[in-house]
């Protein structure tokens, strides 16, 4: 079985509606974690993912996230600022990055971070089990 194929096993164990990895492609096209994607998804309490919006919820990701490079930003910091841009809205956190103070105070960055994780450690798991 090749890699894409194993990959696109372990995307039909975890998202179900996507047994085609259209989503998982969307991610690849944008240069976006399929885990990353799938935990913004868990952590924002969306358990049905229309492919139809999916699309434009991984652009503005990718949007979010070469802003925060174009801006000059250190990969440490765009992870942080491309979720939270996405979570309360780039014109709010562009508001606080001009006052000089960056905050999250629902934990929001770090509930997908952990969420990536775990899903990258059972997507691992399966893999392992595929070979």
């Amino acid at each position: 079985m090749s890699a894409t194929a194993q990959e696109i096993s372990v995307i039909y164990v975890i998202l179900p509606n996507d047994p085609q990895g259209i989503i998982f492609n969307l991610c690849k096209e944008n240069d976006l974690s399929y885990e990353l994607v799938l935990a913004v998804y868990r952590a924002e309490g969306i358990n049905n993912i229309q492919i139809t919006t999916a699309k434009s919820d991984i652009e503005k990701l990718a949007y979010y996230r070469n802003y925060w490079v174009d801006q000059g930003y250190a990969d440490e910091f765009v992870f942080d600022l491309m979720l939270l841009s996405n979570h309360y809205g780039l014109e709010d956190i562009l508001k606080m990055v001009e006052d000089g103070g960056l905050y999250d105070p629902d934990g929001y960055v770090q509930r997908v971070a952990d969420l990536k994780y775990n899903l990258e450690q059972k997507k691992n798991e399966r893999l392992i089990e595929y070979r």
